[in-house]
């Protein structure tokens, strides 16, 4: 089970449901079984980019991309000259491969460790990925350090994110119980909301008013990922 399948289980529980069972048939749809006849099914929404012509979670290019240079600060070593730097990273996408990037930042910032390391310093490396360095009030366990990360794809109005990456999420869900949908009555689609944080009073209101989403399932429910008691019902 993972971590949002154990997060949505314990909404199940708080609205008072005792027969449920973990995936019932196996390996395959659905996630849950509510009473022998609700299925459930779950899943993370997050936003999605489809800058290189197909859907990945925006989390799939931004944890490798922190992982790469957090690598690269280490190899670079510990303080000198009394000081570290942090490292403001901004970055928009297509992300050009790592490949041909890593060498381009390992090389300024080697140039900037061996040389003055006095004031603010900022790089373009074009293709929407900046970096900046700012001095650290005191020495920390290496020269650079991961201050900010500020992926630029992950804004938006929330309600207008919400809306495009759950029409992705009930499009891939939707597939994938066709074959099985039969089965039981009733199903249910229920997603961790790690956009909207399930959303507030004043922006439930506004998504009922405002925004309109087709689809073929019993309930869609959205659930605050900090507060399983926290849920809103498309």
């Amino acid at each position: 089970m993972d971590e949002a399948e154990a997060h949505i289980l314990k909404y199940l529980q708080h609205r008072g449901f005792t027969d449920i069972k973990y995936e019932p048939d196996g390996n395959i749809p659905p996630d849950f079984l509510i009473d022998g006849r609700i299925a459930v099914e779950v899943r993370r929404l997050i936003q999605h980019e489809d800058s290189t012509g197909k859907l990945r979670g925006l989390t799939e290019t931004q944890i490798p991309l922190i992982q790469r240079l957090q690598s690269l600060f280490k190899a670079l070593g510990a303080p000198n000259q009394g000081k570290s730097w942090f490292v403001f990273v901004r970055f928009t996408r297509p992300l050009e491969d790592w490949k041909t990037l890593g060498p381009r930042v390992q090389d300024w910032l080697e140039t900037f460790k061996n040389g003055a390391q006095a004031g603010r310093h900022d790089n373009d490396f074009g293709n929407g990925f900046t970096v900046s360095l700012v001095a650290a009030s005191k020495p920390l366990a290496s020269l650079f350090v991961l201050g900010m990360f500020s992926d630029w794809d992950t804004g938006g109005w929330v309600l207008s994110e919400v809306k495009r990456n759950l029409d992705i999420c009930i499009a891939e869900k939707t597939r994938k119980i066709s074959s099985v949908r039969a089965k039981y009555p009733e199903w249910w689609f229920i997603l961790s909301d790690h956009i909207g944080l399930g959303l507030d009073d004043f922006d439930r209101e506004q998504f009922r008013a405002t925004i309109s989403v087709a689809h073929t399932w019993d309930r869609i429910i959205l659930v605050n990922p900090a507060d399983h008691t926290s849920a809103f019902e498309i």
